[in-house]
């Protein structure tokens, strides 16, 4: 009887098990995963954006993007420009509400931040191209406002290299009629602010 067991057991499809139960077990997701204490840490980092998906287990636009992130993760396709962490919505439904989850029709949403700030929100079906544009147009965003080039180029002015001084402080020409150190004669029309000192050697009174 044991003979037969193991011969009908070679027989067996594999696939018609699992379709029983056995064998099926998700994958841990390779995103980091974010909760109310870890989320602010996970967004605030500058100089970098940070995309943050809402996970929905058993829906298929959330597990398509969940795969499509993976793989920009794995393929470094952004190298340390992007960092990519995920929020179980289910698990924090008062958070996840908060980040503008509609959970009646929910068909996979990312939000991307920056230095802790929202900078908007990339809801689903969307495939690789269209995540990829999205990531690009914040990160070039990015660029605009925080990058080396950044600043505009204003006619006649030359920028300061790392090393050159920024502010070279020359002394400024007299006024006819006024002495730098406070005496001297008092320039006609000229009223001194409160509190100012005196002259040492005041004008004579006609």
């Amino acid at each position: 009887m044991i003979t037969l067991g193991v011969l009908a057991g070679i027989f067996v499809d594999i696939p018609a098990i699992q379709a029983f139960g056995f064998g099926d077990k998700k994958e841990e997701s390779q995103l980091e995963q974010v909760d109310p204490d870890s989320f602010r840490e996970a967004i605030s980092a500058e100089h970098r954006l940070t995309v943050i998906h809402m996970m929905m287990d058993g829906n298929p636009d959330s597990e398509k993007l969940q795969e499509i992130l993976e793989q920009l993760q794995e393929e470094q396709t952004y190298g340390k420009k992007v960092a990519y962490a995920e929020l179980d919505v289910e698990k924090h439904e008062d958070m996840a509400a908060a980040q503008g989850v509609d959970f009646e029709e929910f068909t996979g949403q990312m939000d991307f931040y920056a230095a802790g700030y929202k900078l908007g929100t990339l809801k689903g079906p969307a495939d690789r191209p269209k995540v990829e544009a999205t990531i690009e147009r914040y990160l070039a965003g990015l660029v605009k406002r925080f990058g080396p080039g950044w600043l505009p180029d204003v006619d006649g002015l030359k920028r300061a290299g790392a090393g050159d001084r920024i502010l070279n402080v020359q002394p400024a020409d007299p006024v006819p009629g006024v002495q730098p150190a406070g005496g001297g004669e008092i320039v006609p029309g000229l009223q001194r602010a409160p509190g100012a000192k005196p002259p040492a050697n005041p004008p004579e009174q006609p």
